[in-house]
């Protein structure tokens, strides 16, 4: 019986540590990405990204015709970084080659705030994958009760799911914008080719990865299921900015909507 429990000790022990070195490891990573903004080095900041979320907001800058990484650096980039130091550690969960780092803390606006870094591992190194911030009355009354039962949730959950890294893209003629209005359906869209956004109900309005080329464009909407009962249609809309002027350049509403691809021409 003895020896039984020095076992469970040493177990115990085992998974302390392990937790532990998680931990340290998550830190280390988001913090290397921190002092790469700070440092405003390029190769730094490469380093310390994941591939996905490196060419993602390569691929972001370039479609709004800013350079990158140099325009990545400056106040703004500083400003929305968070001090681990200054917030409270939750818990770190691992799933396969994903991982997040669970904290609370005071958001920019002085709110309590559930921030969530993400993390994958590349190559036996863990490299930050940007963040997100849940914040709510209910999710201020659990985190000041310290009720962290709903952090079960699959939302709050890394998948296991390492994504591919997206192509770097080739800028077109105009910058775009993508507006996206999908109540109860799930929504995705392609425009040439490029993977847009993906709408698990709800809106979207964002910056088309890419932009759109002068003459003839291919938009590909995916209607991959119905959520359930909706009053409104579904809308896909494209706003470019074409001689510093915004035109309309595409639309579709379907209150029945299916996959289809159409073809749309910018002069």
């Amino acid at each position: 019986m003895k020896h039984f429990f020095i076992s469970i000790i040493l177990f115990c022990a085992v998974k302390v540590v392990t937790a532990q070195e998680l931990k340290t490891k998550l830190e280390t990573s988001y913090n290397a990405f921190a002092q790469a903004i700070k440092d405003k080095n390029g190769d730094k900041l490469k380093a310390s990204l994941s591939s996905y979320a490196y060419m993602n907001i390569k691929n972001q800058m370039l479609s709004a015709g800013v350079k990158f990484p140099d325009d990545f650096f400056g106040p703004d980039s500083e400003k929305a970084l968070s001090d681990l130091a200054k917030l409270t550690y939750i818990k770190d969960v691992a799933n396969g080659p994903t991982a997040y780092a669970i904290y609370s803390g005071k958001d920019k606006y002085k709110e309590t705030t559930l921030f969530i870094f993400k993390f994958l591992q590349e190559n036996g190194a863990w490299k930050f994958n940007l963040a997100q911030e849940y914040g709510s009355d209910e999710i201020t009354k659990k985190i000041a009760a310290k009720n962290y039962a709903f952090l079960s949730e699959p939302k709050y959950q890394p998948d296991g799911v390492m994504p591919e890294t997206p192509k770097e893209i080739v800028p077109g003629d105009y910058k775009a914008m993508l507006d996206i209005r999908a109540s109860g359906y799930e929504i995705e869209v392609f425009v040439n080719g490029v993977s847009q956004k993906k709408i698990n109900e709800g809106s979207y309005s964002g910056m088309i990865m890419g932009g759109i080329k002068k003459g003839k464009n291919i938009i590909e909407i995916k209607v991959t299921g119905k959520k359930g009962d909706s009053m409104f249609p579904v809308s896909v809309g494209i706003r470019a900015l074409i001689d510093d002027k915004e035109e309309d350049v595409f639309s579709y509403k379907e209150e029945s909507p299916s996959s289809v691809t159409q073809e749309f021409v910018v002069k």
